[in-house]
């Protein structure tokens, strides 16, 4: 991988409004992404650079309200030719968040509780107007694109892994 996102364990993203499309895409966000994947995709030579699928998720269950939210973010992101590794662009966006009930596990005549709520986005043509700016002090990497066509904005923020300090006897 390249040299640039070696380090990066965590992701943060915001897609924000469009103002012609449906509002349950609007102001999309996800916090604390965990990195669980990055593959080399060698057949997009279309993109100009090194390019890779990066994907980040998180899952959580709340016991007491039996619901399980399940979070997803995929990118394909280009380390642009003949640029330093900070130059990173992303090409491509989606976004799943997916929130269900337990009790749709059991089918009963008196589930009336039961429910499921799942929201998808995905935005292309972000490469021509991706812009990083990569801040050592915090290790962080942000990388902002707009897509003209749909008016959405995204915002990717990648975090490092924090250091682990080690205990002197």
């Amino acid at each position: 991988m390249f040299d640039i996102l070696n380090d990066f364990t965590t992701a943060s993203v915001a897609a924000t409004s469009c103002t012609t499309c449906p509002s349950t895409c609007n102001d999309f966000s996800m916090e604390n992404l965990s990195l669980v994947r990055a593959t080399l995709l060698e057949e997009r030579t279309d993109l100009g650079g090194e390019v890779y699928a990066l994907g980040f998720a998180h899952s959580s269950r709340d016991s007491e309200r039996h619901d399980t939210q399940g979070r997803l973010f995929e990118a394909v992101v280009v380390k642009k030719s003949g640029s330093d590794d900070s130059d990173i662009a992303i090409a491509s966006a989606n976004l799943q968040e997916m929130l269900t009930s337990e009790s749709l596990l059991y089918i009963e005549d008196d589930n009336e509780n039961a429910y499921a709520h799942e929201r998808d986005l995905y935005i292309s043509g972000l490469k021509d107007s991706s812009k990083s700016e990569y801040n050592d002090g915090d290790g962080t990497l942000v990388i902002t694109a707009k897509n003209d066509a749909s008016g959405y904005t995204i915002k990717v923020t990648l975090k490092k892994a924090a250091a682990e300090k080690s205990v002197e006897a």
